[in-house]
């Protein structure tokens, strides 16, 4: 439908260049503006605002030169409603790479704490007990914050981003009853959410889930 669509355009320009006058000239101004509306609303319906709206302006201004003021109206109005479309389109990409921008400094944080909780016991050295404690309560009320967090902004994220999110917190807040068994998972997990963020972030697929280590 855009080939046909792109071929009367072509047609009308090549007679309007030949100075079709009149009557003539005036019906295919007023032919041209719908065909060129219409190409606008076939780009605008595949998720293509910006190819839209060179089609759009050409459709409103053959109306004008035409002297129909009905089809002015329409193609102004249907202009103005994809430009509304657009508008709150990257508004809504704007919010989703806030959101995604604010869950992921605050997984940082937990990937942080976890990373050097492992680093301490590595080291198996008894006077990081204390440390190691502070760590602990700081990355299960860290995850209790970013679960909220993203609770708050679960609308504009995808359900798999989501539910990995949470996931990691939820592993996160596992850690105390069982920290050696449960760190491993934790970190994975907290890194798996990070990667899913920086992918909703840059606007990327969600990446896949990593078969589990053998």
């Amino acid at each position: 439908m855009l080939a046909s669509a792109a071929g009367y355009l072509s047609l009308i320009r090549r007679l309007l260049r030949e100075r079709a006058h009149g009557a003539l000239g005036r019906d295919l101004l007023m032919t041209g503006a719908q065909w060129a509306d219409f190409a606008g609303w076939l780009h605008q319906s595949a998720g293509a605002p910006a190819a839209a709206a060179p089609y759009q302006d050409l459709a409103v201004t053959w109306a004008r030169v035409g002297g129909q003021a009905r089809a002015t109206y329409g193609a102004v109005m249907r202009q103005a409603v994809a430009q509304h479309e657009f508008d709150r389109r990257l508004r809504r990409e704007d919010e989703i790479r806030s959101a995604a921008t604010a869950i992921l400094h605050a997984l940082s944080s937990m990937f942080a704490r976890a990373f050097s909780l492992a680093e301490q016991r590595a080291s198996a050295h008894e006077d990081t007990a204390g440390t190691a404690g502070d760590l602990l309560r700081d990355l299960t009320t860290g995850a209790r914050e970013t679960r909220s967090l993203v609770l708050v902004y679960e609308d504009l994220l995808d359900d798999e981003a989501v539910d990995r999110v949470l996931e990691a917190c939820a592993l996160a807040s596992g850690l105390p009853s069982r920290p050696e068994s449960n760190l491993g998972p934790a970190l994975e997990g907290i890194d798996l959410a990070m990667r899913t963020l920086k992918a909703v972030k840059r606007g990327e697929p969600i990446p896949p889930v990593q078969p589990p280590r053998t």
